[in-house]
C-alpha cells in the first residue's frame, strides 16, 4: 500500500499501526504511521490498486514510544474508522511540546479529501505525564466515537496506569 519502504527494524522510520476504515461507497482508506508522520492512502477497488500516499498530519517522536515511565515501550500507533455519514475519525499518540505523550485524533467530514487536526483529546495540563495505546470505536447507539487509552497521570512513580474514555 505504501509507495515508500520503510526501514526493516521494529522503529519509527517503519510503516507500523496499519488501520482501516471503509466508506459507503466501498472506498478503502488505509492509515499508518512512519517517519513521524500520519499517512493515508486510498483504494477504489477493494484493494487491488492504491493511489498516491497522503502526509496527513505530524507524529511528533513517530508511533515508538521508549521513554513512557514503568514500562519497557509500548507505542501510539493509529486506529481508524468511518461512521455511517463517512465522518472519517483517526486517533494516534504522539509527543506534545513538553515532549511527554498525549492522544489526539484528526477529522475528515469530507470523504478524506482533507482533515482537521490533529486536536488533543486528553484533558491533563500536567508536564511529564503519559497517554498512550489509544483506540477509537463507534457507539451506534448514539454514533459518535468513542477513544480508549492508557493514562499515567495518576502514578507519581509511573507503577500503573489508568484507562481513560472520552466521547468526540
Amino acid at each position: 500500500v505504501s509507495d515508500k519502504s520503510g526501514g526493516a527494524e521494529d522503529d519509527d522510520n517503519t510503516s507500523e499501526g496499519v488501520t482501516t476504515a471503509i466508506l459507503n461507497d466501498g472506498t478503502l482508506l488505509c492509515f499508518w504511521s512512519r517517519a513521524d508522520t500520519l499517512w493515508m492512502d486510498k483504494s477504489l477497488d477493494a484493494g487491488k490498486t492504491w493511489g498516491i500516499d497522503q502526509a496527513i498530519c505530524r507524529m511528533p517522536g513517530g508511533w515508538n514510544f521508549e521513554k513512557v515511565k514503568g514500562l519497557v515501550r509500548t507505542n501510539g500507533m493509529p486506529f481508524a474508522l468511518a461512521d455511517k455519514n463517512n465522518n472519517i475519525y483517526v486517533t494516534f499518540a504522539c509527543q506534545n511540546e513538553y515532549r511527554d505523550f498525549d492522544i489526539y485524533y484528526v477529522y475528515s467530514g469530507n470523504n478524506g479529501n482533507s482533515f482537521v487536526g490533529p486536536i488533543v483529546v486528553n484533558d491533563d495540563k500536567l508536564e511529564g505525564v503519559d497517554q498512550f495505546s489509544p483506540y477509537i470505536v463507534l457507539n451506534e447507539n448514539l454514533e459518535n466515537p468513542k477513544l480508549i487509552w492508557y493514562d499515567k497521570r495518576n502514578s507519581e512513580k509511573g507503577h500503573f496506569a489508568d484507562i481513560y474514555s472520552a466521547e468526540l
